[in-house]
């Protein structure tokens, strides 16, 4: 059943969100390339007052990698793939076992596998899925980038940190691997919610609602009275979890950041996992 589910989700319109990832990258990259040409410019304007090797160190470090990485950490596009990537899972897959449950599939799967099986199987084809999705636009991405901004085999100038091409690449498959757990988890805790939760279009607005306008309204309201609160708070923010990758471009980075870091997801696998064993017990004693 898993791979079945997972096939008919990726021939699904939902996978066409890829597209959109794609386009919103492609924005990015074009003002990182304008911000090239610019440094590109100065250069060829000849000025008596140009620091001509730091100014073409520049030019040299805007590499299709470096583009990569200033949409992820420094571009304000990335905060609207979040966006997108949250609405995307409450629209498409978040409440599909509530509305399963309500237009009678769900019932016709449980009385032949069983709901614990059923829902285990559900969970991880959307994961599978969702690491899919994720992978495959960050391929994309890396591909466009390189084509606008070049290749280096060199080295990629992030903050005081110098990563060569080996460093660069596995910075790019730990941070796909970052958001595709994220977004799983986010996904998992909301599906599992209608343990509760009976309302499709609440479920459907949860991911968007609890785990990015929730974080935000508690950091801007309860985190004034509590600067640590404050500082883990904001930690919960989708933008500010997937750029804590940056810690390990901190020459002077410390434990606690690093703890900071992964405060969140702890939090949401243990949120997970108590509502998994909760809506377990209670639909496999009663779904039908």
């Amino acid at each position: 059943m898993v791979r079945r589910e997972f096939y008919r989700l990726i021939k699904s319109k939902s996978t066409l969100v890829i597209v959109v990832f794609v386009v919103i990258c492609i924005v990015s990259f074009y003002f990182s390339l304008s911000e090239k040409q610019m440094f590109i410019d100065q250069l060829s304007s000849g000025a008596a007052d140009l620091n001509i090797p730091v100014l073409q160190e520049t030019i040299d470090n805007y590499t299709g990698i470096r583009f990569v990485f200033d949409f992820w950490f420094v571009s304000d596009f990335f905060i609207i793939s979040n966006i997108v990537l949250l609405l995307w899972l409450g629209i498409f897959l978040s409440a599909n076992l509530q509305i399963q449950n309500e237009n009678g599939f769900g019932n016709l799967i449980v009385t032949r596998s069983g709901y614990k099986s059923y829902l285990y199987s559900i969970i991880l084809s959307q994961t599978l899925y969702i690491f899919a999705v994720i992978a495959i636009s960050t391929g994309l991405m890396v591909l466009i980038a390189l084509f606008m901004g070049g290749v280096s085999f060199h080295f990629v100038q992030i903050g005081e940190y110098r990563l060569n091409l080996v460093g660069a690449i596995a910075t790019i498959v730990v941070q796909v691997i970052l958001m595709s757990v994220y977004a799983s988890l986010i996904n998992a805790i909301c599906l599992v919610s209608n343990l509760w939760i009976r309302n499709i279009y609440v479920i459907q607005a949860l991911p968007i609602v609890g785990f990015a306008l929730l974080p935000l309204l508690l950091g801007s309201t309860i985190g004034n009275l509590s600067q640590i609160f404050a500082r883990i708070i904001i930690r919960y923010l989708p933008q500010e979890l997937f750029n804590s990758l940056q810690i390990m471009f901190d020459v002077h980075f410390q434990l606690s950041e690093i703890i900071l870091c992964l405060i969140p997801l702890i939090t949401y696998v243990i949120l997970f996992a108590l509502l998994y064993r909760f809506n377990a017990e209670k639909f496999s004693e009663n779904y039908l």
